[in-house]
């Protein structure tokens, strides 16, 4: 029909139809997104205590070794010879009382017995360990075991 015009306003062009769609998908994708990853931080925090675990196994290695290159204890064992080792084990006593604590561990038997041979080492007041060889002998047996056991709660 002459003198009408065409009806441009009702035929959408296939065009802008896509171009508008084709990005929406992508909003509440990164909605979903974002909570699945706030709820998995909430209710499944990343698990720290292997670091800690690892470090304290490691210590506690570490303090066996210490344990191991004591002097011999016999009643001939000059005091200068226990006292030079023993804060070295003091050092790494320190060290795995302070990382067994972080991750709950009880310390009280590992710090005892050092505390319990330190103790017997500076009773000793002859200049070779004598009568307190045998006491001292026992701490460090003492000793060692609160170190097994530790790295036993640990899961070393």
């Amino acid at each position: 029909m002459p003198g009408t015009q065409p009806d441009t306003e009702s035929t959408p062009d296939p065009d802008d139809a896509e171009s508008g769609w084709s990005w929406r998908w992508l909003i509440p994708l990164a909605g979903i997104i974002t909570v699945a990853v706030l709820l998995w931080l909430i209710f499944l925090p990343p698990d720290t205590t292997n670091a800690a675990t690892e470090a304290l196994c490691i210590s506690t290695a570490q303090l066996s070794v210490t344990i191991e290159a004591v002097p011999a204890v016999t009643p001939d064992t000059p005091v200068e010879e226990m006292t030079t080792w023993l804060p070295e084990a003091g050092e790494d006593v320190v060290v795995v009382a302070d990382l067994a604590r972080s991750i709950g561990i009880n310390i009280d038997r590992l710090v005892a017995s050092y505390d319990s041979l330190q103790a017997n080492i500076r009773a000793v007041t002859d200049p070779t360990l004598t009568e307190g060889a045998g006491g001292i002998a026992t701490g460090v047996e003492e000793l060692e075991a609160a170190v097994d056991s530790l790295a036993q709660d640990a899961g070393c």
